[in-house]
């Protein structure tokens, strides 16, 4: 007998940190089944990611992040800096940035938080050169702050590259 649980669970499918899909260590590279595949990407309530194409869906690796900022737009620029942003997820969903979910390792890998706080999603390059348009220095001159509307909302530094729980061997 066939055990679909166990086939949706060593799909060998695995998501790096680039956004990309991968099959048995193999990029994917249509561009069509990539399309579908980012479609198709959630995170459930448990934590889980999964890939679901129509009625079939399948468990996938996250190597960081299960989700990521592929894009972004200033809702309003009517003050020195957007008082809101739209991120596009690479799922293709839309959410409004929280600036206060924002979190940086190192100098160019910036996070936030997204599927009502419970995602940790990465930027990817231009999505982040979209938002380095408007991040200033801390007040305290200690790091990054992001300008919104004629403020800023301070950027934590943390020293850890985030792991998503459903990632094997995360804690």
């Amino acid at each position: 007998m066939i055990d679909l649980d166990e086939i949706r669970r060593n799909s060998r499918i695995r998501l790096d940190r680039e956004g990309r899909f991968h099959h048995a260590d193999e990029p994917v590279e249509h561009a069509g089944i990539h399309r579908a595949l980012c479609r198709g990407l959630s995170v459930r309530s448990d934590g889980a990611v999964i890939v679901r194409i129509g009625p079939q869906w399948c468990h996938v690796t996250a190597e960081e992040t299960p989700q990521f900022v592929v894009s972004m737009r200033s809702v309003d620029s009517d003050l020195p800096h957007p008082g809101s942003w739209e991120l596009t997820l690479l799922n293709g969903e839309t959410e409004t940035l929280d600036p206060s979910t924002l979190f940086h390792v190192g100098d160019v890998d910036l996070y936030c938080r997204t599927g009502g706080g419970r995602i940790v999603t990465r930027f990817l390059r231009d999505a982040y050169h979209r938002l380095a348009e408007h991040l200033l220095e801390s007040p305290d001159g200690q790091g990054m702050a992001l300008g919104v509307g004629d403020g800023c909302v301070i950027i934590r530094r943390v020293e850890k590259r985030p792991q998503h729980p459903g990632i094997s061997g995360a804690s």
